[in-house]
């Protein structure tokens, strides 16, 4: 039985090296959203991530062993079962903990808006409001990303729970990997999205500090995590 490797690449936020400016501008103001905005987004990003991709791994190992045991080993089975879905509870865990957080860095990023409407140069506040209009797709990006990872942590329940079964429906769980590694392909592709919606963002977030009197360094390269 056949199972697509869940591996999640996401794009992080470019955050400057160095600031400085001599005034309260709207520019700086709206500089300080921004910046907040990826402060809280990266809070134990990579540690957590990391914890993700471990469960991830841990939990394709416990589904090899269990479809390589026959139904002669039934007690193993459930107890290969409760250790998976601990793995998917612990996974949820962190599912959740990260959506609060990304909740909450919108918020912050939201703050722009009407900052940017008081921008008076023209360029300057149309290369903002693409910015802008480029993290609200991010953030509706990692909506998508959230709502079909959770839903795929619901249906592993549902197919261990068919693991657990002492006279499993052979088509029955068939059917539900087919499903299931629809759903991961689904991941794949609004990852996809939102990598690509960072990158733009982060291209477009220089373009608009260059516009400015702002003094913004970057680190050299944009790095990603693996989730």
């Amino acid at each position: 039985m056949f199972r697509l490797k869940k591996v999640l690449l996401f794009s992080v936020i470019c955050l400057p090296l160095i600031f400085t400016a001599c005034s309260n501008s709207t520019e700086e103001k709206i500089h300080k959203h921004l910046e907040e905005a990826v402060k809280i987004e990266n809070e134990n990003e990579s540690e957590k991530d990391s914890s993700i991709a471990d469960l991830e791994q841990h939990e394709q190992e416990i589904y090899k062993e269990i479809i390589d045991l026959s139904l002669d080993d039934y007690d193993k089975i459930k107890e290969l079962v409760d250790a998976a879905n601990e793995n998917i509870d612990e996974r949820n865990e962190l599912l959740q903990q990260e959506n609060d957080k990304y909740e909450e860095s919108r918020k912050e990023f939201k703050n722009t808006e009407n900052l940017i409407e008081k921008l008076s140069d023209k360029d300057t506040k149309e290369k903002a409001e693409n910015m802008y209009d480029t993290m609200m797709e991010r953030y509706a990006a990692y909506d998508d990303l959230y709502k079909s990872y959770n839903n795929v942590l619901e249906k592993e329940k549902t197919l261990y729970e068919l693991f657990k079964e002492e006279e499993t429906d052979q088509a029955k769980l068939a059917d539900h990997l087919n499903d299931l590694n629809e759903d991961y392909e689904t991941i794949i592709e609004t990852n996809k999205k939102f990598n690509d919606e960072t990158k733009n963002y982060n291209k477009l977030k220089k373009e608009f500090y260059n516009l400015t009197e702002l003094n913004v360094d970057y680190e050299s390269n944009e790095e990603t995590n693996d989730k």
